[in-house]
């Protein structure tokens, strides 16, 4: 149905939180990975360039090393475009709160930055997996001389000349630098 909808941008946010079973049961989610993965499936199969972007937390209550790495797989199979990745932080009054096996600080701290350097290598993976291809952009500020704004898919690209904030235009994405994608305007 998704497919059918003509106004709809090609980008999907995830709340996954995490990329192991075992956590995601002790975290009370509805879903297991393999949801996941076949809900990515089916996205990428109507929407062949679709961003596909989540949410990660890191430490939660009793996540071992082993659930960790399996997360770490688990970004790799699922080949986010993007992440929000954050270290699991107690809030009192909350059922995590009182789990056992809460980590410490400089463990989760560890873990989000091992998850966010693994994200950032996916990011640059999709950003130039695009390069080459022409794209609508919604041009949204000028910055630094260049007019930037996002693709439907939710890539950030930036051009030199003839954008204008709140404008769409089609742009022939040409290169990848310092984590923007650069463009031309057709």
């Amino acid at each position: 149905m998704l497919s059918e909808t003509p106004c709809l941008c090609d980008h999907f946010h995830l709340s996954l939180q995490s990329g192991c079973d075992d956590v995601l049961r002790r975290m009370r989610r509805g879903y297991s990975t393999a949801d996941v993965l076949n809900a990515i499936s089916s996205l990428r199969a109507y929407f062949p360039d679709c961003g596909i972007t989540a949410d990660l937390i890191t430490g939660f209550p009793g996540e071992s090393g082993e659930e960790f790495e399996k997360t770490l797989l688990f970004m790799k199979k699922a080949a986010f475009s993007d992440m929000h990745i954050f270290p699991y932080s107690q809030r009192p009054g909350t059922a995590a709160a009182s789990l056992p096996g809460q980590i410490e600080k400089s463990v989760k701290t560890e873990r989000a930055r091992i998850a966010s350097g693994l994200a950032g290598d996916m990011a640059r993976d999709f950003k130039l997996s695009q390069i080459g291809k022409t794209a609508e952009v919604l041009f949204e500020r000028k910055s630094n001389g260049t007019w930037v704004g996002h693709t439907g898919n939710y890539v950030e690209v930036a051009v030199k000349k003839g954008g204008a904030k709140n404008s769409m235009k089609k742009v022939r994405l040409m290169s990848l630098e310092d984590g923007k994608v650069m463009g031309i305007i057709e």
